[in-house]
């Protein structure tokens, strides 16, 4: 809800780059702590509980909690990439009665290349993606790879996310 509507065309690479970085560096601090874990636990020393030893837990716990999230909410961002769909599509679809293909998939590849990008050293860096789209007229799975200014046969849609 605090996002509302400032997740669109323009930044929607910026904001999966920045779930995935948020992930990844939640995993690595997860990583680190769990090898101090297991450290002191293989150590023949008896532990003795102490701040540092509270502290250490909780940031374990808290780092652990975090990736179990992230994991969940980038790999769901990442599904929606690759079927091209945004997040109100995705709602709107769980109902039965509205249940139809998505004109607008081209497949995995060519609508993550509608994000990130065709370049594929650019994808997970923080530039513009180099994609030739408007923001208002995207390729539809009935038209040629990628839209033209000259073409006429794009479909129309507003992102609504």
């Amino acid at each position: 809800p605090w996002v509302n509507n400032c997740i669109g065309f323009r930044n929607y690479k910026y904001f999966i780059l920045f779930c995935t970085y948020v992930t990844v560096e939640a995993l690595f601090v997860t990583i680190v702590l769990l090898g101090g874990f297991i450290g002191a636990l293989s150590a023949k020393e008896k532990i003795e509980v102490s701040g540092a030893v509270v502290e250490y837990t909780m940031c374990f716990i808290i780092s652990f909690m975090l990736s179990v999230v992230m994991i969940g909410f980038t790999g769901f961002h990442y599904s929606l990439v690759l079927r091209n769909v945004s997040t109100i599509e995705h709602v709107e679809k769980r109902d039965p009665k509205k249940d139809r293909q998505n004109p607008f998939d081209k497949g995995p590849r060519q609508n993550f290349e509608q994000i990130m990008g065709t370049q594929k050293l650019l994808w997970f860096i923080p530039v513009p993606s180099d994609f030739p789209c408007d923001g208002v007229t995207f390729p539809s799975r009935h038209s040629s790879d990628y839209p033209d200014a000259r073409q006429q046969q794009t479909n129309r849609r507003t992102m609504q996310v």
